[in-house]
């Protein structure tokens, strides 16, 4: 077989790679140029019955804001299509930086577990008894699968304030499948996200929430 014809087969298997890949939902451009730029929120639902719920409350919390690794400093919405490889969707974003969405959210969430007198953020002026520190490790949309997936890390530690000591931390690993190829997908997904974290977090508060002495 000629050069050519061996350079014209390859080329083509090239074209129906792409092609599968576009057919498959993956978007391989996640965005078209010249869009507007949409901000996005995170909207969990706290309606529902199933948040946990301690005994009585005890004390003093207080929601550090979630501290952020490498990609998750930013309002931007990370994506990658090979790994180690971050990118950001040009056209959309989070209305702020993840952690400050966040954190107002985590004091609803602690809120529901009743564990606590009363709860509120670091940016309050109160003599806290607990404080829950965080850290956001990774939140990315993953197309190493179809569909695409959103991967959010999350540490979390327990703290006593007083003694300055650790009652109890744990690593949070939430993956959600996107809805869709695109950024879109990505915020359904995070949303899905948010709300398994937040359920999952206070279920770990409730397991570790100090008691009421006798």
């Amino acid at each position: 077989m000629s050069e050519r014809m061996q350079r014209k087969r390859k080329n083509n298997g090239v074209f129906l790679a792409v092609l599968f890949h576009l057919m498959a939902g993956c978007t391989i451009f996640p965005e078209a140029p010249n869009q507007p730029v949409h901000s996005y929120l995170f909207t969990p639902d706290f309606s529902a019955d199933q948040w946990p719920s301690c005994a009585s409350p005890l004390g003093v919390l207080v929601v550090s804001l979630p501290q952020e690794q490498g990609g998750t400093k930013t309002s931007g919405i990370a994506y990658l299509l090979r790994p180690h490889e971050i990118r950001y969707y040009a056209y959309n974003q989070w209305a702020d930086s993840p952690a400050r969405l966040l954190m107002p959210l985590m004091v609803q969430a602690m809120e529901k577990t009743n564990c606590f007198g009363t709860v509120t953020d670091a940016a309050a002026a109160v003599r806290d008894d607990f404080r829950l520190d965080s850290e956001i490790l990774q939140w990315q949309q993953e197309f190493f699968s179809n569909p695409s997936r959103v991967r959010l890390s999350f540490r979390a530690q327990l703290v006593e304030s007083q003694k300055r000591e650790v009652i109890a931390a744990r690593r949070f690993e939430i993956i959600e499948e996107a809805p869709s190829g695109d950024a879109y997908g990505a915020v359904i997904a995070s949303n899905h996200a948010v709300n398994r974290l937040l359920g999952e977090i206070a279920e770990w508060i409730k397991a570790n929430a100090p008691r009421q002495s006798n």
